[in-house]
């Protein structure tokens, strides 16, 4: 592993490059990371695949996740590698919060001119093409679990062993026409539900979660 000072140097512009030259969201930050962490820092591919595992099953926002226990591996487990964290979280989000700032201050003041009030048409039905895409993306993800988007086990270290369930054998059987019936079901029953009677979304995923157990009981 590099130095421990070159290092910290290392990853706090790698997280800052990371930042400026990459857009999108969760697994589209994965390479880039394990280039600085792997390829550059010197991390093990067992501690990288601890990272993504850790990552993927913890609430947040993947990429702002990575940049933090950046900061920490490449303190090699010196006490400043806590503060090192919020240093590279810092440079990670220091430039979209930047851009931000900057887009919105200029967007005051060209906001009424003819070619934003022309962009701005342009831009709601390309935004609603994108929310039918999401749409439809998750519910086949809930319909057909087993039916992946964009899968990058193959192209990174054993990363299926961690994060992947072979969803394609567990919903075999009446589990795979019962995962028909539950989701075209259960969300017109739960949708109805929330809006009549006001119950919290967090309460519908606590019964969902404690309905799909009993259910489809995995531990058969």
């Amino acid at each position: 592993m590099l130095g421990t000072l070159l290092g910290a140097v290392v990853v706090i512009l790698g997280c800052l490059i990371i930042s400026i030259v990459v857009f999108g969201g969760a697994q589209i930050f994965i390479p880039y990371f394990k280039i600085l962490l792997v390829n550059l820092l010197g991390v093990s591919p067992d501690v990288w695949n601890l990272v993504l595992s850790i990552t993927n099953a913890t609430p947040g926002v993947f990429g702002l996740k990575l940049a933090f226990i950046s900061g920490f591996l490449a303190a090699n487990g010196n006490w400043w590698g806590w503060l090192l964290m919020i240093v590279t979280y810092i440079a990670f989000i220091m430039v979209p919060i930047g851009l931000i700032l900057l887009i919105f201050n200029k967007y005051k003041k060209i906001k009424e001119t003819k070619f934003m009030i022309a962009f701005s048409k342009m831009m709601k039905p390309l935004i609603g093409g994108i929310l039918c895409s999401i749409i439809i993306n998750l519910f086949i993800s809930i319909l057909l679990p087993f039916v992946g988007f964009n899968d990058l086990s193959d192209n990174i270290n054993n990363l299926d062993k961690y994060l992947y369930i072979k969803t394609d054998q567990f919903f075999t059987g009446w589990r795979f026409w019962m995962i028909f019936a539950w989701t075209l079901i259960s969300i017109p029953v739960e949708y109805w539900i929330m809006k009549k009677y006001k119950i919290n979304t967090i309460f519908i995923i606590i019964i969902n979660i404690i309905l799909c157990l009993i259910i489809f009981e995995p531990w058969l």
